[in-house]
C-alpha cells in the first residue's frame, strides 16, 4: 500500500513539474485561425440594363428662331420671331452599366428633319414696295452626343441627359437695305447671305424606359437643343443723293445681323439591347 502510495506521488509530481516548464516557453500547439470573411459583393456587377443597344425613334421637333437687325439695315423693326413644326424620326445607339440602382449610359443618335421656312417682310415705310427682303431658314437631319444616368426599380427607368448637337442649319437673309448720309441725305444697298456650315449646340433633357423583356426596352422622352448663335458684321457699300452737296454720293458702312436659333424634340422609342445577364443578389450596404 505504502509502494502504490508512492508512485502516485511521483507521476503527480512530474506533470506538476512538465505543465510549469510549458509555461515557461517550451513550444506548444496554437489553435488554428478563424476562417476570413467573405468578399464583398461587386455593386456594379452587370444587372439587367448593362449592355449594348441598338434602335429607332419617331417624333415631333419644333424649331425656334429670332433673327437680330442690330443697325436696322433692313427695316425699322430689329427683332424678327418665327417658329416652325416637323415630324422626326431617327436611329439611335449606346451603352448602360447598372450598379445598384443606378444606370450610367451613353447615346448618339443621328435623325431626319424637314425643316423649310421662308418669310418675306416689308422693308422701310417709306418706300416699302421697293425695299422688301427674305429670311430663309431650313434644317433635313440633326444628331446628339449624350450621356445618361438614371435611377432604376427593375424594369423602369427614369432619367436625365445632357450632351452636345449638331445639324446643317442653312440660313438667309437677302433684300434692300437703307442708310443715311451725313442727315442730308439717303442711300441703299443691296444684301444676300448664306450659311450652312455645321452648326453645333447644347442638347439637355430626360425620359423614361421600360424594360419590357431582356432585350427590348421602349422609352419616351423630351430633349431641348440650343443652337449656337450666327454673328454678321458687314461692310456694305450706299449709293444715294446728298441733298446738301446736290449730287450722287457712295459710301461704306458695317451692318450687324444676328440669328438664334433652338428646337425642342419630344419622341418615342424602342431599343434592343445585346446579350443577357440576371442581376446580382441584391446585398445592403454596411
Amino acid at each position: 500500500m505504502r509502494y502504490l502510495a508512492g508512485l502516485t506521488t511521483g507521476a503527480l509530481a512530474l506533470a506538476t513539474i512538465a505543465g510549469s516548464a510549458l509555461a515557461d516557453g517550451m513550444p506548444s500547439r496554437a489553435a488554428a485561425p478563424p476562417p476570413p470573411p467573405p468578399a464583398p459583393a461587386d455593386r456594379c456587377a452587370p444587372g439587367p440594363w448593362t449592355g449594348f443597344y441598338v434602335g429607332g425613334n419617331l417624333g415631333w421637333a419644333q424649331l425656334d428662331g429670332e433673327f437680330h437687325d442690330r443697325d436696322h439695315f433692313f427695316s425699322h423693326k430689329s427683332r424678327f420671331d418665327d417658329d416652325e413644326d416637323a415630324f422626326t424620326a431617327g436611329v439611335q445607339a449606346g451603352y448602360n452599366l447598372q450598379c445598384g440602382n443606378v444606370v450610367f449610359g451613353f447615346e448618339t443618335d443621328i435623325n431626319w428633319v424637314n425643316f423649310d421656312d421662308g418669310n418675306h417682310h416689308r422693308g422701310h415705310a417709306w418706300d416699302s414696295d421697293h425695299l422688301r427682303f427674305r429670311r430663309d431658314r431650313s434644317m433635313d437631319w440633326f444628331g446628339t452626343l449624350r450621356g445618361r444616368i438614371g435611377w432604376t426599380n427593375d424594369r423602369l427607368m427614369v432619367y436625365a441627359t445632357a450632351g452636345a448637337a449638331y445639324t446643317e442649319l442653312d440660313r438667309g437673309h437677302r433684300g434692300w437695305g437703307l442708310d443715311w448720309h451725313n442727315d442730308y441725305g439717303w442711300g441703299v444697298s443691296d444684301f444676300h447671305r448664306d450659311s450652312d456650315d455645321v452648326t453645333w449646340g447644347f442638347v439637355g433633357g430626360g425620359g423614361i424606359e421600360w424594360l419590357w423583356s431582356p432585350n427590348l426596352s421602349f422609352k419616351a422622352e423630351a430633349l431641348w437643343i440650343d443652337f449656337e448663335s450666327g454673328d454678321n458684321d458687314r461692310l456694305l457699300r450706299f449709293h444715294g443723293w446728298d441733298d446738301h452737296k446736290k449730287k450722287e454720293v457712295t459710301w461704306e458702312k458695317r451692318k450687324r445681323f444676328d440669328h438664334d436659333d433652338d428646337m425642342v424634340v419630344v419622341r418615342v422609342g424602342l431599343n434592343y439591347k445585346f446579350g443577357y445577364r440576371a442581376p446580382p443578389p441584391y446585398e445592403p450596404l454596411k
